[in-house]
């Protein structure tokens, strides 16, 4: 009996990154959301999942979209994160690479400035609970009534265990409130 691969890993795989899950529901999401929406990934990493999504939503012909990648693109554990993530983007389809407004610093402080109303924020970020609970405190009233609050690395699945994550998630949220789409993908009813 060989090995099982996940057919995600098949996407791009020259793009690091933790994201065999999130690309299924980045799928189903490119057809939930409207033209015309704004997105917000926080912690973009190399940009394997959101330029999954820029690219799905482009084919679906949704170039009316935005998507904000933030994140510091820097990290002691991945010195050449910022030139990884631009050689990633560079190498977007055009139309795909237009819907990406990269906004490169730490979250909270572009959150204290932000002024365009979000109809997604995708959390992924540092992994404690510290730091989910803050971006949580963040971007959450940037969503517009009735968009969409989701993360990354939930319960543990498939990338380690991140207890954090969920105790954040619960506080904000409720348990009872946590839909889990895709792996260790979160999402708010």
């Amino acid at each position: 009996m060989g090995v099982v691969m996940n057919p995600w890993d098949n996407w791009r795989p020259e793009i690091d990154g933790w994201s065999s899950d999130i690309l299924p529901f980045y799928e189903a999401i490119s057809e939930e959301i409207q033209d015309e929406s704004n997105i917000a990934e926080i912690g973009v990493y190399q940009g394997r999942s959101l330029l999954y999504l820029a690219e799905r939503l482009a084919a679906r012909g949704k170039t009316g979209c935005t998507i904000f990648a933030v994140d510091r693109f820097e990290a002691d554990w991945c010195p050449q994160m910022w030139e990884r993530f631009s050689a990633h983007l560079a190498a977007t389809e055009p139309i795909a690479r237009g819907l990406v407004k990269v906004c490169r610093g730490s979250s909270a402080v572009i959150s204290f400035g932000w002024s365009w109303p979000l109809d997604m924020v995708f959390i992924d970020g540092d992994h404690n609970y510290e730091s989910v609970r803050d971006d949580i405190a963040a971007w959450r009233p940037r969503v517009k009534t009735g968009g969409i609050i989701s993360g990354h690395d939930y319960s543990g699945d498939m990338y380690g265990s991140f207890p954090g994550v969920d105790q954040a998630v619960h506080e904000a949220f409720g348990k009872d409130n946590v839909l889990k789409p895709s792996g260790s993908v979160w999402r708010i009813r």
